[in-house]
């Protein structure tokens, strides 16, 4: 196996942004120095990353994950470290064709061989698709305006009767626990049976662009149940993933707005019309992994839910969802009582286009909402009208409370100055609530454990190829275990560089616990300028210190030695240890 020189991992690295790095997976915004963002590796609803242009790394100041550019894809998008480099080598336009072939155990075997299954799976069905058997599916496809482009784009294809997708996969060497395990065939006792058959096949990925289920349409006039899906399987939680999340991930990472939408074909006449940033969470219900993907994707969302009750409904229980985690809302204007995929085949790109266009706010959306459900015909109508709109309204800025105020006063007849009077007494109350005190944890459970000398004999180390060298000639080692390691690591880097950044430590191959270490170093010794003082007084403490010690461990040997010579030869010790110092 080839491996990636060091020197062009530092050249990638160097030459890379980790702010603009970032930023494709998810929103950052400067605060100060540094840019913060909600961190995608825990259930994150207050941003508590923070990513520093300066040192060129980063860190969450709760669940303590950080690192350089590298250590970020590595983890975000769950591959090796090689393929990080080489992905981010891609970003920047640094060429590594030639180790892109260097091959990388998979992390999760069996996950991978089940992707590679489906993968089949879909290509099969596209291929059934063009052949003679799918011209009906084919014919199905065109009668509901979907051109070739799209067919190829979002890899529809046709799953045909005679469990072809069973026999296909057998010949292919794949077992029948595996695919039972993806739920594509059952066993019973008339034996095994395909669970796609007769239906437009319209595959699911996740955002690394595996396939993990399907989502199918008869194509039998006679068949009642218009769509059924893939269940839960080892690779797939439909709670857990977005349709088409996966291209729009591929092209931007981030976008200035995401159309969310009930359903596959949504999606479909969203992007025949121009909209491309548009996905599907497959129904009326928001997980907390799916908000998840959404907030590192955009800040603004634009919901666009069938045209009818039960999308009416979504769009509010959803909505409150983004708002009260900080996303902007809007909402796409549809007063044809259909769903974007009929509306398209009716009028075409127009009514889809113009209704983002003329996209409602979300506070314009709640007063409809509250008008519907309680209507204005009577004192209490109006009344809890108002009360159900005015907590929207207590985080606008003034200029949006004072439109909306207007308009609730217009609409229902309460003064403007009543309204926001209610709304400043209840900011007040909350202002005046006694805070819980939650305990914090240390973020620092590896460094807490080594002396401040040691810490600040690496730190300089880090800062100076002189103290690193003062270090090894003078002192050479460290009374911890992980101390003394990263001291060595230094010295040995330092062999073939002049200067060490820790984005480019952070690139070495650490464990994770020395990762752990080297980051919590950097955040507890903020110094960035090597003073060869500090060096030489913090070497001078630690041979303090073990001299001390060492007398210590003579002494009790002392009074443990049984032989009175072993006494005397030990008292001899310290004398000696004495007069060297």
């Amino acid at each position: 196996m080839r491996r990636i020189p060091e020197k062009l991992i530092d050249e990638v690295r160097n030459r890379s942004d980790i702010v603009e790095t970032i930023s494709q997976y998810l929103p950052l915004t400067k605060k100060g120095k540094n840019y913060w963002g909600l961190c995608p590796f825990h259930d994150d609803s207050n941003p508590s990353m923070s990513v520093s242009p300066e040192r060129q790394i980063f860190k969450c100041f709760v669940c303590g994950t950080g690192g350089n550019v590298f250590s970020f894809i590595e983890k975000y998008e769950d591959i090796s470290f090689v393929d990080s480099v080489i992905k981010q080598a891609q970003n920047i336009n640094v060429d590594l064709g030639e180790y892109a072939n260097v091959t990388t155990t998979p992390k999760n075997p069996r996950k991978e061989k089940l992707h590679e299954l489906m993968q089949e799976v879909q290509n099969f069905c596209s291929y059934q698709l063009h052949s003679k058997e799918g011209r009906k599916a084919v014919q199905i496809l065109k009668e509901r305006g979907y051109p070739d482009g799209v067919i190829k784009k979002f890899g529809i294809g046709v799953a045909l009767d005679g469990n072809k997708i069973h026999q296909f996969l057998n010949a292919k060497g794949y077992e029948d626990d595996e695919m039972l395990s993806v739920d594509l065939i059952r066993i019973s006792e008339r034996g095994v049976q395909d669970v796609f058959y007769n239906r437009l096949m319209f595959p699911i990925h996740d955002q690394f662009n595996n396939v993990i289920a399907f989502t199918a349409r008869t194509i039998d006039a006679n068949n009642n149940v218009k769509y059924i899906n893939t269940s839960e399987t080892e690779i797939y939680t439909k709670g857990d993933h977005i349709y088409n999340l996966n291209r729009i991930k591929s092209n931007r990472k981030t976008v200035d707005y995401l159309v969310i939408t009930e359903g596959v074909t949504d999606v479909f006449a969203f992007d025949m019309a121009g909209v491309e940033s548009t996905v599907s969470i497959l129904g009326v219900a928001l997980t907390d992994q799916q908000l998840r993907l959404i907030q590192s994707t955009t800040q603004h969302v634009i919901l666009a839910f069938d045209g009818d009750q039960a999308g009416f409904e979504a769009t509010y229980k959803i909505g409150h969802k983004l708002v009260k985690n900080r996303l902007k809302v809007s909402v796409w204007y549809n007063d044809s009582e259909l769903d974007p995929d009929d509306l398209y085949r009716l009028k075409g790109s127009k009514p889809l286009v113009d209704g983002i266009e003329s996209a409602l706010s979300w506070y314009d959306f709640v007063i409809a909402y509250a008008k519907v459900q309680y209507g204005l015909e009577s004192f209490e109508n109006r009344k809890r009208v108002v009360n159900f709109v005015l907590p929207y309204l207590e985080m606008a800025d003034s200029l949006t409370k004072d439109y909306y105020l207007n308009k609730l006063a217009e609409m229902t007849g309460f003064s403007k100055d009543s309204m926001g009077g209610q709304i400043t007494n209840v900011q007040s109350q909350q202002q005046h609530r006694v805070p819980i005190s939650v305990p914090q944890t240390s973020i620092f459970t590896l460094t807490n454990n080594v002396s401040r000398a040691e810490l600040e004999i690496l730190k300089q180390m880090i800062l100076s190829k002189e103290a690193a060298y003062i270090y090894r000639d003078e002192l050479g080692f460290l009374p911890d275990d992980l101390a003394f390691e990263l001291s060595l690591l230094l010295i040995d880097l330092y062999r073939t560089r002049d200067k060490i950044e820790i984005a480019d430590l952070l690139s070495v191959n650490l464990s994770d616990k020395m990762h752990q270490f080297v980051l919590e170093l950097e955040e507890r010794l903020t110094v960035d300028v090597y003073d060869r003082d500090i060096v030489l007084d913090n070497i001078e403490h630690i041979k303090r210190k073990m001299e001390q010690l060492s007398s210590t461990e003579i002494k009790e040997k002392i009074l443990n030695a049984d032989e009175l010579d072993k006494q005397v030869s030990l008292l001899e010790d310290i004398i000696s240890n004495k007069r060297k110092q």
